[in-house]
């Protein structure tokens, strides 16, 4: 069997795209969402910020205290849509299969490595804007008079 420069270089180029792919922001969103999804807290610590990480700790807690028929309960697969990069930020636009709402997950990238970034802050601001949303939709109150 010959092997040519060109197969070399095809094969290198493959490799290297593949091994660039592997921690997109995208994917990492995906793997995190999808181990929200699954329960699966150890694996979502592991590709998320120190300060996520406290924020799943107390998801962990919250889920083991919950009532148990709620245990399992899917939203559905996690899909991606878009994702934006701007410097060491980027913010990964997704939905679950089956919902129209979208929502987006900010990572962030530490040491080389993206890594999902989900705050109590960040959650405060989405309430107060989902809120805010919510009662744009609602008709103005009617004049007593």
């Amino acid at each position: 069997m010959k092997i040519t420069l060109g197969s070399l270089t095809t094969i290198f180029i493959m490799l290297f795209v593949s091994s660039c792919m592997k921690d997109s922001p995208s994917v990492v969103a995906l793997d995190f969402l999808q181990a929200i999804e699954d329960e699966d807290y150890d694996r979502a610590r592991k590709l998320s910020t120190e300060e996520t990480g406290k924020m799943i700790n107390l998801l962990e807690s919250l889920s083991d205290i919950s009532d148990q028929s709620t245990k399992g309960a899917s939203t559905g697969k996690p899909e991606i849509l878009n994702e934006r990069i701007e410097g060491d930020t980027a913010y990964v636009e997704f939905r679950h299969t089956g919902d129209d709402a979208t929502d987006i997950l900010e990572l962030r990238r530490v040491d080389g490595r993206w890594l999902a970034h989900v705050t109590k802050d960040s959650l405060s601001e989405k309430e107060l804007i989902d809120t805010e949303t919510s009662y744009d939709s609602f008709p103005e109150p009617a004049d007593p008079q």
